[in-house]
């Protein structure tokens, strides 16, 4: 018998690892994904805020335009300011009184969601820089014919914007990157959201 060379017979196995760096490059780019899916869900999530607001603002709008015709009698939105620095952040519809002609309130405040407020800028909330009616944060109403307070001059438009709190640039000419603007019609009342 010859004798065999037990080594140059032997099947080799190779069980290959992962090294230490692979492990790494994995682990990093797995942080990478998870960081960027989570800020894009997160704009997703403030755009959705965004949108119900103003579409909440719009409906409370449209319905103060209705309860003025059915009341027979104007009824305002009060605009409200919270936080630090004081800025608009919610709403309320109020109404004089038929008997004593006195503001009563006809809704519960609604406040806008957490880190939206409405864009106090000449240009983006107009509305927000008229004298105020019948007292602090009375801008405007809706008359019995169901049109509005504002003020009917031709090629007027009359807008208030939402924003989110934390990408507002003061004194800055454009609007931050995500916003609403409602555009509401003086002598209709009609509402638009863009």
């Amino acid at each position: 018998m010859i004798p065999i060379r037990h080594s140059a017979f032997v099947i080799r196995h190779f069980s290959r690892a992962f090294t230490l760096i692979e492990t790494l490059v994995v682990v990093t780019l797995v942080a990478l994904l998870l960081t960027l899916s989570i800020n894009s869900l997160s704009g997703a999530i403030n755009a959705q805020r965004l949108s119900t607001a103003a579409a909440l603002l719009e409906n409370d709008l449209r319905m103060t335009a209705i309860l003025a015709v059915k009341e027979n009698r104007p009824i305002y939105l009060r605009f409200t300011q919270t936080g630090e620095p004081p800025q608009y952040r919610g709403w309320q519809l109020v109404g004089p009184d038929p008997a004593t002609g006195t503001l009563q309130e006809l809704s519960t405040p609604q406040k806008l969601p957490e880190g939206v407020v409405f864009l106090d800028h000449e240009d983006f909330s107009n509305i927000l820089q008229l004298d105020p009616i019948a007292g602090y944060g009375l801008f405007f109403g809706y008359t019995r014919s169901g049109d509005t307070t504002l003020p009917k001059s031709t090629g007027s438009r009359w807008c208030l914007t939402l924003a989110e709190e934390a990408r507002i640039i003061p004194d800055a000419e454009t609007p931050p990157k995500n916003y609403r603007t409602l555009v509401i019609n003086a002598h209709t009342g009609s509402v638009a959201v863009y």
